[in-house]
């Protein structure tokens, strides 16, 4: 698969020079081959920062993030169509040193197939602290899921809801679109790389079963996708992942984890 080299910065908070502590709150990624021009911030979140940096007003934070943002989209608005190397200088003076509540850390250099994939794992890194959290491998690819859907800007977004009634017979989704209060399209991401099969069987089933009562009991119609990764090229493991997918195909659209193009028409249409 091909690499493309790009370049990334941390967008870092600093609202104190005297101090020079600083907090990174999002990351910029340039990839001059394909030219991409995109960032990641955090605008949800903040309640840490002004924990963190004593007298920080929740207002200054809102509205410098705001600023940030306004200027990313500026110039990769003018840049839509620049050179590699248009795009390069571009990036090397928006990250220049600056005497800001907001400024960007040193460039830096990464390889990757997916640069979108790839801005997501830095911010997850750099940003949510995530090499602390010690997440299961469905938590990571629900979390993975869960980000990539936020890039497509819906107008009805995506949340974790429950469809049915959590006193009677409901199931729980990370991944849920309600219209008109109504869920209509629900996402599953679905780890299938447990190390025996017994266990693959076991968490699979769990699920059927909750799909099952979802369609059955509930007896909800809308769309449902799952996602699915974790699939091995042992032949004897991945003919007991098959047939698991083709159980779950009776249930819902299933889909490889990594089909950006599937799950973005499945949530758009």
């Amino acid at each position: 698969m091909k690499k493309f080299a790009c370049r990334y910065a941390l967008i870092q908070l600093l609202p104190y020079s005297e101090t020079g502590e600083f907090a990174n709150i999002g990351v910029l990624l340039v990839c001059p081959q394909t030219g991409q021009w995109i960032y990641k911030l955090e605008t949800q979140k903040y309640k840490r920062y002004t924990d963190f940096f004593q007298g920080l007003e929740h207002h200054v934070y809102r509205e410098a993030v705001a600023t940030i943002e306004a200027e990313l989209k500026r110039v990769q608005k003018l840049n839509a169509d620049a050179t590699a190397d248009q795009l390069l200088n571009a990036f090397n003076f928006t990250v220049h040193p600056r005497e800001a509540i907001i400024r960007f850390s040193e460039p830096r250099g990464r390889l990757t197939d997916n640069p979108e994939q790839e801005l997501i794992t830095l911010f997850g890194h750099y940003v949510e602290f995530g090499f602390l959290r010690n997440e299961s491998p469905e938590q990571k690819l629900v979390k993975r899921i869960q980000d990539l859907v936020k890039t497509f800007e819906l107008k009805a977004p995506f949340k974790e809801d429950h469809i049915g009634n959590p006193s009677l017979v409901s199931v729980q989704l990370p991944l849920v679109q309600t219209i008109n209060a109504q869920p209509v399209k629900a996402i599953k991401p679905l780890h299938l790389g447990q190390a025996k099969i017994n266990d693959i069987y076991s968490h699979s089933e769990q699920w059927i079963g909750k799909l099952n009562r979802l369609r059955n009991k509930v007896g909800w119609n809308g769309q449902l996708l799952i996602t699915v990764d974790g699939l091995s090229e042992k032949l004897e493991i991945r003919k007991v992942q098959d047939e698991i997918i083709t159980e779950l195909s009776t249930l819902a659209l299933v889909e490889n984890a990594n089909a950006k193009d599937k799950l973005k028409d499945f949530c758009i249409h």
